[in-house]
C-alpha cells in the first residue's frame, strides 16, 4: 500500500503495527518511477480528516494504487486546540525549532493546565470495489467510518507537555509530550509507544479490517 509521506519514521511505525501489508512511502514509489518527487499537497482542509482525504486522494491520482494518507497533530488545550492540524508547519524550520516554541509560547502556563493530545486520522482511498463492499458491510466499528470515498480511522492519546525536551527517540512533538504516567514519547521506544500513540491507536482499529489490504 502507497503511504503518502516522504517521512520514513512514519513508515517504520505502521510497518510495525501492520506487518502483513507492504507498505511504500509515495517518494519510494517516486524514486522508483524514476520520476521527480512530485509537490507537496495544499493542505485545504479545516479538520485532520479533511486534511487526510486530501492527501489519499492525491497520492491516489499519481499512483493509482490504494493510498493510505494520515494527518495529525498536536491539540494543546490552553492554547484552544492550537497547534492542531498547523503542527508541521507550526513555525519554519526543524521539529527542534517547532517544540521549542511551543514551550516558548507555554511559559508561565501552571503544570495542572498544559494538558494536550496528539490526534490522527487515516484515510484510505482507492479501494476496490469488492473490497469497498466487505468493509462497508463490517461498519459501524469503533474508531472506524466511510465518508467522502474514504475509510477513515481515528486515533487519540492524551497526555502534557513538559517544560523541558526529555528524551531521544522519537520525532516531532515527542520530546515534549508526556504520557499520564511521566514518561515523554521520546523517551519510551517505537514498540512501546505504539501502545499508546494516537496513530497506535487508528492502525490498530484499521488492523481488524488488515486482511481487505494483504
Amino acid at each position: 500500500m502507497i503511504l503518502a509521506t516522504s517521512n520514513l519514521h512514519k513508515r517504520d511505525e505502521f510497518q510495525r503495527l501492520m506487518p502483513s501489508v507492504s507498505w511504500e512511502t509515495l517518494g519510494e514509489w517516486e524514486r522508483a518511477q524514476g520520476t521527480t518527487a512530485s509537490s507537496p499537497v495544499e493542505e485545504t482542509g479545516h479538520t485532520f480528516a479533511d486534511n487526510a482525504i486530501i492527501k489519499a486522494r492525491a497520492a491516489w491520482e499519481l499512483t493509482r494504487r490504494v493510498c493510505l494518507a494520515d494527518d495529525s497533530g498536536l491539540c494543546v488545550d490552553a492554547l484552544d486546540g492550537a497547534p492542531g492540524i498547523y503542527s508541521a508547519r507550526y513555525v519554519e524550520g526543524s521539529d527542534q525549532d517547532r517544540y521549542r516554541a511551543l514551550l516558548k509560547e507555554m511559559q508561565g502556563i501552571e503544570s495542572t493546565s498544559r494538558t494536550a493530545a496528539f490526534h490522527c486520522v487515516l484515510a484510505i482511498y482507492g479501494l476496490d470495489p469488492i473490497n469497498e463492499r466487505l468493509i462497508k458491510e463490517r461498519l459501524p466499528l469503533a474508531n472506524l467510518e466511510w465518508h467522502e470515498g474514504c475509510l477513515l480511522a481515528y486515533g487519540e492519546c492524551r497526555g502534557y507537555i513538559r517544560e523541558t525536551p526529555s528524551g531521544e527517540e522519537g520525532f516531532g512533538y515527542d520530546p515534549i509530550f508526556n504520557l499520564p504516567d511521566g514518561r515523554s514519547f521520546a523517551s519510551i521506544s517505537g514498540e512501546e509507544k505504539d501502545k499508546f500513540s494516537h496513530r497506535g491507536i487508528a492502525l490498530q482499529a484499521l488492523s481488524v479490517l488488515s486482511e481487505i489490504f494483504t
